[in-house]
């Protein structure tokens, strides 16, 4: 069975997403909003190829992913559905890969990025974006808590919205020590600087340089930004 074809009969009926595809069908191209770039450019729909694959690519509505959360959130159970066993769904929410043994990289799955943004709590992301468009996921499964974001521009509102939201509603479960910041000096800094190809859109290449003992970042998607070199407490 093709891959587009198992989603749609296994997983998107029985969580009665009718608009969600892992294909870019024409009816969904009619009805997704436009694309802008972070200044508020207008950008054309450029899709994806091949367009379907278990790696994400799937659109989807607010009230779709409501239903793909609550899924999630109920032991892979959706009304009279078990989509997904209580054993693989554990294997979804556990992290499998660290950078470092506090730093969270990846589920089967799901993401662990920001770290510092989880204020201590066990938290999976899915993060989705195309040229234009943004969206992410988060789970808090202890909390049996979800939501999900997805926006027509290049910003990255949705981690300033999930840093509010785990500020207000789960803060900090300890104190923990402010990070230290230093300066790299320009020898330190040559081992980072130079032009990197994205390695998922090929199009886009990014600029590291050094500025007055910091890294700076620059592409034509988000613009410049500033890094600090942060250093253990």
């Amino acid at each position: 069975m093709r891959f587009d074809q198992y989603m749609k009969k296994n997983i998107f009926e029985p969580l009665g997403m009718k608009s969600t595809s892992v294909r870019f069908t024409p009816d969904l191209l009619a009805r997704m909003a436009s694309h802008y770039s972070p200044t508020g450019e207008f950008q054309p729909l450029y899709g994806h190829a091949p367009t379907d694959g278990p790696q994400g690519s799937i659109l989807s509505t607010g009230e779709d992913m409501a239903n793909y959360l609550l899924m999630q959130l109920q032991n892979g159970k959706y009304g009279d559905h078990q989509l997904v066993s209580p054993q693989s769904l554990k294997q979804m929410h556990t992290y499998q890969t660290y950078a470092e043994p506090s730093v969270p990289i990846a589920t089967v799955g799901f993401e662990g990025f920001y770290k510092e943004l989880m204020n201590g709590h066990h938290v999976v992301l899915k993060g989705g974006n195309m040229p234009g468009h943004s969206s992410l996921m988060v789970l808090i499964p202890e909390k049996n808590t979800g939501f999900y974001m997805s926006y027509n521009n290049d910003t990255n509102m949705s981690l300033e919205i999930y840093e509010e939201f785990m500020d207000h509603y789960f803060p900090e479960t300890a104190s923990n020590p402010k990070p230290v910041f230093v300066e790299l000096s320009k020898e330190e800094a040559k081992s980072y600087t130079g032009l990197y190809q994205n390695t998922r859109v090929f199009s886009i290449r990014t600029r590291f340089a050094y500025e007055n003992g910091r890294l700076t970042m620059e592409d034509s998607t988000t613009g410049k930004h500033k890094y600090r070199a942060q250093v253990a407490s």
